[in-house]
């Protein structure tokens, strides 16, 4: 699907949200077209969640300015992958108690 028609079916039900929740299968395995789609989300002020199992410390090892913007433009993150083991009681928007909820993550990338 292209990104234009994402953006335009989600800005056709702005009036019932004000944010975007990206999951998997795995977002940054497509990290350019993620990028594109977030840095769009954002510049229309959106709220942006992005579920990965990637740790946000692999994702800012890659060196990558893809991975940063991503990063950048997203507001939560939920990171870690998800085991089923470890549902019962995560908290809320985790799935599994190893992960974690980290907001601003753009901010803690060097």
């Amino acid at each position: 699907m292209l990104i234009d028609n994402i953006i335009r079916e989600i800005d056709s039900h702005r009036d019932e949200h004000d944010g975007v929740t990206i999951l998997g299968g795995e977002p940054f395995d497509q990290a350019e077209a993620l990028e594109k789609l977030v840095s769009k989300l954002k510049a229309k002020d959106y709220h942006i969640t992005l579920y990965t199992g990637f740790m946000l410390e692999i994702l800012s090892a890659r060196n990558s300015s893809l991975v940063e913007n991503i990063l950048q433009n997203t507001d939560l993150l939920i990171d870690g992958q998800y085991k089923r083991e470890l549902a019962n009681n995560a908290g809320e928007y985790r799935g599994s108690s190893n992960q974690r909820m980290v907001i601003k993550p753009g901010l803690r990338v060097k």
